[in-house]
């Protein structure tokens, strides 16, 4: 693994620990696939993917607060869904472990933290969503050896504690993940 970068900032002490994050969510089956018949939706690897650079992008609970923004402005319910885990997850240096089935996928005993840091988006149109954006960080760099394994490890640990919002309701669903049961909450 390569040392950390010390130009890579990856937490932001502005982002409390109780803090939600919030990530918009592709209708694709990569992502997220719902079931059309009302069975629990199945959660991919995907949806906790990097799409460039500089970090996984995220919607902060506590700048969504300031800025008057809830978290049904965050979806379009023709394309978009929505998951949530706890910035103190992110936080937590802690390993995935395994499924609640006792399976253990790849990865799940490295312990790895991460941190969150506030950045402006530069879409959608609505500033107040703009400002409440931000991004998650893992201590390395991408393309840095050793940050795919890491990544990896990690996003596991936040795919075990994300909750998805799949339909017009205000229940947040814990999606299935290698065939483990959904509960609402």
């Amino acid at each position: 693994m390569t040392a950390p970068d010390p130009e890579w900032v990856v937490d932001d002490e502005d982002v409390p620990d109780e803090a939600t994050l919030f990530r918009r969510v592709p209708d694709q089956p990569d992502f997220l696939d719902v079931d059309l018949n009302g069975g629990p939706p199945r959660l991919g690897l995907g949806v906790f993917s990097y799409r460039d650079e500089d970090g996984m992008s995220v919607y902060v609970s506590s700048r969504m607060k300031d800025e008057e923004i809830t978290d049904e402005e965050l979806i379009d319910w023709k394309r978009v869904y929505l998951c949530r885990f706890p910035v103190a997850t992110v936080r937590r240096a802690d390993a995935a472990g395994p499924y609640p089935d006792g399976t253990a996928p790849v990865g799940s005993d490295t312990e790895t933290a991460g941190g969150v840091i506030l950045d402006v988006a530069a879409f959608p149109d609505d500033e107040r969503v703009q400002r409440s954006h931000g991004l998650v960080r893992i201590p390395i760099p991408p393309k840095a050896t050793g940050w795919r394994p890491m990544w990896n490890a990690f996003r596991i640990k936040l795919m075990q504690a994300t909750h998805v919002k799949v339909a017009k309701s205000a229940d947040w669903i814990v999606p299935t993940t290698n065939g483990n049961p959904a509960r609402s909450t």
